[in-house]
């Protein structure tokens, strides 16, 4: 967060280096002429949408600049600054809007010194989404944001390491002056080697002291590892080294944590080091584009005996001596009563006969369910559709379990007769009412009936019967 005017008022902006346009909340511009252009912003969901764009006058610590910005209405933040805002970059490295992650309060702070004194947390990683507003400005006015302008990260294959001041006299000073690291000091087991008490018998984790430096000593996996316990001045540079140096390599969360924990630790250690990856701009601007997907509605139960009707085709199967190609599949969601109807050609015209002598039978359904196959999203099955008041419902593109029903059924068909046809598999046509008549016996696993049962309200008369 940062603190800046906007056309004179005084506001506070979110930095984030995840976001490529610069937004502001539209009730702080009032009534203006906005351009004729708008800025495409594609949303943390992945929806896209557009919204105007006006210049307004910032005021920042380094001086007074106009910018092209999206006026967004109910912005959850007064203005979202993205790497277009020329003076992004200063923004982002001044000590006060150093991070885009919720800052730490003291007594967060406080309170998290507890996990000094605990078990050693798990080391997994959640994912995290990087990116909270995407977008593009079509036309820019004033100063234009630098695009050669990047945050400070070596783009050379360079060693060297800045004065960090981590002198063993500071760094232990800085331990002792630490409020969080109090309780540590008190309960050190060990100084120097020597135990404090030779009558206490040391349990992981405990604390140790060494030339007077403050150190964690913890088992993991048979081996015992010493962490240089870090004051809450030293964590950055810490994290700056395990992950955003040339030799920390940009590595996720859980790699990162690995790394620190084996050499460090310190209160909320986790907490940090996802906070940190979570808002580093280079890992932002190269991480991939997450992938949202659309929840699907449960399909209701059908009561009423084919008001709900699902279609679908199999084939092309090996053409019969009468020239058929194709099954079309009807199958009733109340009673899962099928009826499988040979076809010569898929043509719409050809499914629209075969419905007609469906509807003769059992009545006209309310919901006709099938894929979006070329010959149901045709023209024909729309007008029939519509002169008989059916609602026509389609399944989710590339999703067949919406219609799983008549799937499952096409495959269980299809595997019978692989199994009955003769050799040269020209009657498979023939053989069809006999198949029908095997399914609609015996019961569904699904009703607990079979099919003409629940249809008829009687059990059929088979070949068990007159055997």
């Amino acid at each position: 967060m940062c603190a800046i005017t906007v056309n004179d008022k005084h506001v506070t902006a979110l930095l984030d280096s995840g976001s490529l346009v610069t937004l502001i909340k539209a009730e702080l511009i009032g009534s203006v002429n906005f351009r004729a252009k708008k800025v495409a912003v594609v949303c943390v969901h992945g929806d896209t949408r557009e919204y105007p764009i006006v210049a307004v006058k910032f005021g920042t610590a380094q001086g007074d600049l106009r910018h092209l910005v999206g006026v967004v209405p109910h912005l959850v933040h007064d203005v979202i600054i993205g790497r277009d805002f020329p003076e992004f970059w200063e923004l982002w490295e001044h000590p006060d809007c150093a991070t885009v992650s919720k800052p730490e309060t003291e007594s967060e702070y406080m309170d998290a010194a507890e996990q000094l004194y605990s078990e050693d947390p798990s080391w997994g990683s959640p994912d995290f989404p990087f990116s909270v507003l995407a977008g593009e400005l079509e036309e820019s006015e004033g100063p234009i944001a630098n695009e050669d302008r990047q945050p400070s990260v070596e783009t050379e294959a360079t060693l060297e390491f800045a004065d960090l001041n981590t002198h063993r006299e500071n760094f232990g000073s800085e331990q002792r002056k630490d409020p969080t690291l109090v309780r540590a000091w008190e309960n050190v087991m060990m100084i120097n080697g020597e135990p404090v008490d030779p009558g206490n018998r040391l349990s992981f984790p405990y604390f140790i002291s060494n030339d007077d430096m403050l150190y964690r000593v913890y088992k993991k996996n048979n081996e015992i590892i010493e962490q240089l316990v870090v004051p809450k001045p030293y964590k950055k540079v810490v994290l700056e080294l395990a992950h955003g140096h040339l030799l920390g390599g940009h590595l996720g969360t859980e790699k990162t944590t690995e790394r620190v924990l084996q050499r460090f630790y310190w209160p909320r250690v986790q907490k940090d080091i996802e906070n940190y990856c979570k808002s580093c701009p280079v890992c932002q601007m190269s991480a991939p584009l997450p992938h949202f997907w659309s929840p699907l509605v449960p399909l209701p139960i059908i009561e009423v005996l084919f008001e709900r009707i699902a279609m679908d085709l199999v084939g092309p199967l090996p053409k019969s001596a009468r020239g058929h190609q194709y099954i079309l599949v009807i199958m009733d969601y109340a009673t899962r009563y099928p009826e499988a109807i040979p076809l010569r050609q898929t043509s719409a015209k050809n499914i629209a006969k075969e419905l007609l002598q469906v509807f003769s039978w059992v009545g006209i359904p309310k919901d006709l369910l099938t894929d979006q196959g070329t010959p149901f999203m045709s023209r024909v099955t729309k007008e029939l559709c519509k002169l008989f008041k059916v609602t026509h419902l389609r399944t989710s593109v590339y999703h067949p379990q919406t219609d799983g029903l008549v799937e499952r059924f096409n495959k269980t068909l299809k595997s019978m007769l692989k199994k009955v046809v003769d050799k040269d598999g020209k009657n498979w046509d023939y053989l069809l009412p006999y198949l029908m008549f095997a399914i609609r016996e015996v019961p569904q696993s699904s009703t607990g009936y079979s099919p003409f049962e629940l249809l008829y309200g009687r059990h059929p008369r088979g070949l068990l019967d007159i055997a």
